[in-house]
């Protein structure tokens, strides 16, 4: 909301001054000019032009123009000029946060290009009435006001004016949090600007998409946005510095999410730079919130205690007080200093209100930890709870983005059912046009002789020919888009009835051992209680693990994924996997056992992450349905053709009718999950590894007997 709320006063109140120079030009002349203009009507629309022009680099000069436009405009009761001097009154009145007197100006504005019949004026004069509105709390009234406007039909042809209220619509949709709605306009304000070839415009939409895309988790099209804000802030001749900063830490926070920690730290840098140089302290913070995170990440604690020293010392805000403290907390754990990170996690969250509490729920989670290392069991599980009731809450934030960002893609999808429709209209206006033109040739043919009446049936036949030609090769694309939007449909509805079936168990077993923690607090001693705890972790990390799952196969149907391989030694990628379910064997007592035979410096080319995948679900498959205290063997080996990693467990096995679907199963986009009461079930951890593993272009073959258990064999193809 912050970057939005920024680009909305950059575009306000200091938005072109990237074009000063350009600006300080135009200026010269006209002044020069001015005193030579004996038409009134022409010194008008000049005083109108230098009070526009002043706005960009200097208020004072604007508003001593716009009071000589009044003053000639009065005197010839020129009305246009009058309405030029309102309308530059309203944008005046706004820069300045005097919004009743803009609304005010607005008004009168409007109801003079009414009457002349200027519609673009009339429509900035509604954009400005609109965010006056908006910034003096009347919100739903600027968004109708907006809304009527940007929807009119007839005002189709007014790009530039419709940009703006697009734009406004999107930043009030932003402020609601309908994250898509916010996409939706930002994108036909984008198409309007590109119409007029707004830079500006053109610049502030793809730095909002940037942060939209962010907020929907859609990381992949944040960073192409980003990319495209970069390109036009670098081609400028003077800088928008504001701006620059702001998108560096947008870059810096999409390649922390992609573990490009280098690449995330270079943009971090920078941004700090230049809030540095505009002694922005509180973007400073954020910055630094980003670089301890980025710190965090990689395990580098020895860094992160400087930067959250600083942002304590630079900050005002709750927001970043908070997170100071919580990096700080974070590091004296680290070194084992749990009285010191109490200290520093107890002022955070002395910080934390009902109103920020979800935001902030890690320093909970935290400060239980260190109270559990300090053996404070009792403050330790009060804060769990307090935590594991902001995670429920998080997860359903979590929902509602998943929820925006399908949205997005529906309304997506409504586009090219508006784009098929006009399609359908054009081909029968076509058809229409073709009947038109075969009547009044057949008029043509009666009073012609034979010969010509032969030419023009060729020719008619022809050109026909070449239309039906066209139109087929049309019909069959929206043949092709039908069948892309079917099959994303249904992996959408899919989707949404594994959500609901699926999400509802784990979370009943989650609530039903807090209930039972709530209920029974005072009866339970400290062993109980650690139990329970331990059951309330193992609950939530299974449903953490369904959850990511879901995500990755949900990305998957999308196109979402692709393969990046780069040298690197198997064993590592195998061990990497083994110690992340090293937590769920030991709950079972399972013993994993290793059988490396890759020797322990060879190396490949992989795509670490899908080979992991396929492993993590595999070796999670095992331990699942292993019995307790047994084991699992996973052994590595190679030949001329195949690496192979081969994992047998000894658990419950599957039947001939579930190993026939794993292994004959061809396109796995087409492999259906349990259902019941037409609903899917859960157990698609091995699906989507096989699908995985077709994508990888690698093989997972399964063997199994029922009751004793099951063998995964895992086949990569061999690339020096």
């Amino acid at each position: 909301m912050k970057k939005f709320l920024l680009c909305v006063f950059i575009s306000l109140f200091y938005s072109i001054s990237f074009y000063a120079q350009n600006e300080l030009n135009q200026i010269d002349s006209l002044i020069k000019v001015l005193p030579n203009l004996k038409e009134n009507s022409y010194k008008v629309e000049a005083l109108f032009k230098l009070s526009k022009l002043y706005q960009k680099v200097s208020y004072e000069n604007s508003e001593n123009f716009n009071k000589q436009l009044f003053e000639v405009s009065k005197k010839i009761n020129f009305q246009k000029g009058l309405g030029y001097y309102h309308l530059n009154n309203a944008y005046l009145f706004q820069t300045k946060g005097n919004y009743e007197k803009s609304i005010e100006e607005a008004k009168k504005a409007e109801t003079i290009f009414t009457q002349l019949n200027e519609k673009s004026y009339f429509l900035d004069a509604i954009y400005f009435h609109s965010f006056s509105l908006f910034f003096s709390t009347k919100e739903n009234e600027a968004f109708d006001l907006a809304t009527i406007h940007a929807l009119d039909t007839k005002n189709t042809i007014y790009f530039q004016q419709l940009g703006q209220l697009h734009y406004f619509i999107a930043y009030f949709h932003f402020s609601k949090d309908n994250i898509s709605r916010a996409l939706k306009h930002n994108i036909l304000a984008l198409e309007n600007y590109r119409k007029v070839k707004n830079t500006l415009g053109i610049l502030k939409c793809y730095y909002n998409m940037t942060d939209l895309y962010i907020k929907t988790n859609q990381f992949t099209i944040a960073k192409e946005y980003g990319y495209k804000t970069l390109k036009i802030l670098n081609s400028l001749e003077v800088p928008v510095k504001v701006m620059q900063s702001g998108n560096y830490a947008s870059l810096a926070e999409i390649h922390l999410h992609f573990k490009e920690f280098e690449i995330a730290q270079a943009y971090c840098d920078k941004a700090i730079a230049i809030n540095k140089e505009l002694n922005q302290l509180e973007y400073v913070g954020i910055d630094l919130i980003i670089s301890a995170e980025i710190d965090y990440q990689k395990g580098d604690f020895n860094k992160i205690l400087p930067k959250a020293k600083k942002i304590i010392a630079i900050s005002k805000t709750p927001y970043n007080l908070i997170k100071g403290y919580y990096y700080m907390g974070l590091y004296f754990n680290s070194i084992k200093e749990y009285s010191n990170a109490k200290i520093y996690l107890e002022k955070g969250l002395s910080l934390v209100t009902e109103e920020n509490e979800l935001v902030h729920k890690n320093i909970i989670k935290e400060l239980a930890f260190t109270e559990e290392k300090l053996k404070n069991y009792n403050r330790s599980l009060t804060l769990l709870k307090l935590f594991y009731k902001n995670e429920l809450l998080f997860l359903e934030d979590e929902k509602i983005n998943k929820v925006n960002e399908l949205q997005v893609r529906f309304d997506t999808k409504e586009k090219e059912i508006e784009i098929k429709d006009l399609t359908i209209a054009a081909q029968k206006d076509k058809e229409l046009l073709i009947k038109k033109e075969n009547q009044k040739n057949f008029l043509i043919t009666i009073i012609v002789f034979g010969l010509i009446l032969g030419l023009i049936s060729y020719f008619l036949y022809t050109k026909i020919k070449k239309k039906n030609d066209k139109l087929q090769t049309k019909n069959s694309i929206i043949e092709q888009q039908n069948k892309v939007i079917s099959k994303s449909n249904a992996t959408i509805k899919k989707t949404f009835s594994i959500i609901s079936h699926d999400l509802r168990g784990p979370f009943n077993v989650l609530l039903g051992y807090t209930n039972y923690i709530n209920e029974n607090f005072e009866e339970l001693n400290g062993e109980e209680l650690k139990s329970y705890i331990n059951k309330v972790n193992n609950a939530a990390q299974n449903n953490f693990n369904f959850t990511q799952q879901l995500l990755n196969w949900s990305l998957k149907q999308q196109n979402g994924i692709t393969i990046n391989k780069e040298l690197c030694n198997l064993n590592e990628v195998v061990e990497k996997s083994i110690a992340t379910l090293q937590p769920l064997a030991h709950q079972k007592d399972i013993a994993i056992h290793k059988d490396f035979l890759l020797e322990d410096d060879a190396k490949h080319y992989l795509d670490k992450d899908i080979v992991f995948n396929v492993l993590y679900n595999v070796i999670s498959n095992a331990i699942k349905y292993s019995k307790d205290n047994t084991s699992i063997l996973i052994k590595t080996y190679a030949d001329e053709q195949f690496l192979t990693i081969e994992t047998k467990d000894n658990g419950i096995g599957m039947t001939n009718e579930q190993l026939q679907k794993l292994n004959q199963n061809n396109d796995v986009n087409d492999f259906n999950f349990i259902k019941n009461n037409n609903e899917y079930q859960g157990g698609f951890g091995l699906t989507y590894a096989k699908e995985l593993a077709n994508l990888y272009g690698a093989q997972l073959v399964f063997e199994s007997v029922l009751g004793e258990g099951t063998t995964v064999i895992f086949k990569i193809e061999v690339h020096v």
